[in-house]
């Protein structure tokens, strides 16, 4: 019998835990490998990036023949929006919650509200009221920033003219597979460093 075959449920458990932590870390290196992408001029330094996400799509749940085409035809926009879904997806595959031993006899019987366990809070769903939000949210946050701009250079005498903000971290209450989605719908582009701007079209507010 070869070693390791059997394991215990403690260490199925550590196993378990270690792939699911192992593609959380895939996600999270591939939002900002997009990112790199979009930004990179080097043609020597896309390849490599390139190559690192086809690593790192090896290792997440991501559908591997989509996956291959992608990496083949380096569509930035289409690795955007497969980073968006998978992102979005909610975790499978975790071990059942271990339940509480039963109560004494002799204490009462909690109520039916104390016994409730507590809400957790459920992925965002992005849907294009999600993004509309987003993007308004996003267009607010960079007028504001424009507007606090404009107030430090009106204070200085040495100031002259305005420095117009064109880039801003976007808002943390929509997770990064919103702005991923806003990227590959051509809305936004990252500009490096977590940041991003506005693509701004002919008529276009």
């Amino acid at each position: 019998m070869s070693k390791g075959q059997h394991l215990t449920s403690y260490q199925q458990g550590i196993v378990r835990r270690y792939y699911n932590n192992l593609d959380t870390i895939s996600l999270q290196k591939l939002g900002e490998l997009v990112s790199d992408i979009a930004v990179c001029t080097d043609p020597k330094k896309i390849g490599d990036l390139w190559q690192r996400v086809h690593k790192a799509l090896q290792k997440s749940p991501a559908d591997q023949l989509r996956a291959s085409r992608i990496v083949a035809e380096r569509n930035t926009e289409a690795l955007a929006k497969l980073v968006g879904e998978l992102s979005s997806m909610k975790p499978t595959g975790a071990p059942p919650p271990r339940t509480a031993p039963p109560a004494p006899t002799a204490a009462p019987p909690a109520s039916p509200a104390a016994a409730a366990p507590a809400p957790t809070a459920a992925p965002m769903e992005i849907t294009p009221e999600v993004l509309t939000r987003a993007l308004a949210a996003f267009k607010k946050r960079l007028k504001l920033t424009q507007l606090e701009q404009d107030s430090k250079l009106g204070r200085s005498p040495l100031s002259s003219g305005k420095a117009r903000v064109t880039a801003i971290t976007p808002p943390r209450e929509f997770p990064r597979a919103v702005w991923d989605e806003l990227f590959a719908q051509n809305k936004i582009r990252p500009v490096g460093g977590g940041m991003f701007e506005l693509v701004w079209t002919p008529g276009g507010k």
